[in-house]
């Protein structure tokens, strides 16, 4: 057992998998969320949290890159003196659900837990989610949740505020996620 822990914690390079799994640490996600995030179960999960397994090296890549922050860029200010923030570079999201999945909740906090799932196989959720992700979400909620190309894709569908829109529609536009244009109407 201290050779798996030691061995999982050199991959994972001092990050602990404990917080990562816990709705108050950096990730924001509970051992549910993480499993659904990452498409696996939450008995997995639960056996990486204790020791007794250690996740694969595609899945401990996978939660360095969420749990690491990217190079951000301020697009503009809010009338009220927020930064409207993104990830500086082109990004692959961390996390690309398959099916279910929640955002944490300090992104998503309306209504019910049984409300706050997601189906990543319907657009319209994936809309909503991303919405929220770039609303109320800092550069690294929007690096481990956001698929920029396709919010470059669906930018019509978007509903992000009018103060952040504008300036998302630049950022995207000038890394190239815009297919033959700008996506300006």
């Amino acid at each position: 057992m201290v050779q798996l822990i030691e061995c999982y914690d050199f991959l994972m390079k001092g990050v602990n998998l404990a917080s990562l799994a816990d709705e108050t640490g950096p990730l924001g996600l509970d051992q549910t969320g993480l499993a659904a995030a990452l498409g696996v179960t939450q008995a997995a999960v639960s056996q990486w949290v204790s020791g007794r397994r250690a996740p694969s090296p595609s899945v401990t890549a996978t939660l360095e890159r969420a749990a690491s922050e990217p190079e951000a860029v301020v697009l503009a200010h809010t009338s009220r003196g927020q930064a409207v923030t993104a990830p500086a570079n082109r990004w692959t999201p961390a996390f690309t659900p398959a099916s279910q999945f929640r955002l944490p909740l300090r992104i998503d906090w309306s209504g019910r837990d049984k409300d706050r799932w997601r189906d990543a196989r319907k657009d319209s959720d994936r809309v909503l989610a991303y919405t929220l992700v770039i609303d109320e979400g800092g550069p690294g909620d929007i690096a481990r949740w956001v698929d920029p190309q396709f919010v470059a894709d669906h930018w019509d569908q978007m509903m992000i505020a009018r103060e952040r829109r504008e300036p998302w529609r630049r950022h995207l536009a000038a890394l190239g996620y815009f297919k033959g244009g700008d996506g300006a109407h």
